[in-house]
């Protein structure tokens, strides 16, 4: 995958930061043409495909997980290419756009997402 930009770094940390008080956080890259091992908790595959939610549908997708007792959240970035698996559960297949973005974009809008469907879970303000 290409570089991230500095500043989408500095994004990506703060949101990852505000999400650890709603969950232990992971972060996984597919590189293109790799395989990618099971990933713990709920997981968010976030690739190009029609599939997009609202940040309501999130949450609820979340919150089904946290009735199960899964606390971990594993945020798999795709990159290009579609990302099949046999994984269980399978994951919420986010895309984010019809657009193409840059990984450190893409990370930073994925982590946005989940930051704003927790406040929606725990019925907290997102705007201050």
């Amino acid at each position: 995958m290409k570089k991230t930009e500095k500043f989408y770094e500095n994004a990506a940390a703060e949101y990852a930061k505000r999400l650890g008080r709603y969950c232990k956080l992971q972060i996984s890259r597919i590189p293109p043409g790799k395989p990618f091992p099971q990933p713990e908790g709920f997981c968010v595959l976030v690739q190009p495909g029609e599939r997009m939610l609202s940040s309501e549908e999130l949450a609820a997708e979340i919150e089904k997980a946290q009735v199960r007792g899964v606390s971990r959240v594993t945020v798999v970035l795709a990159g290009d290419e579609e990302i099949a698996g046999d994984w269980s559960p399978q994951p919420a297949q986010l895309a984010l756009s019809p657009m193409e973005m840059s990984p450190g974009l893409m990370l930073t809008v994925a982590l946005e997402q989940l930051y704003r469907a927790y406040k929606i879970i725990n019925g907290e303000s997102y705007h201050k």
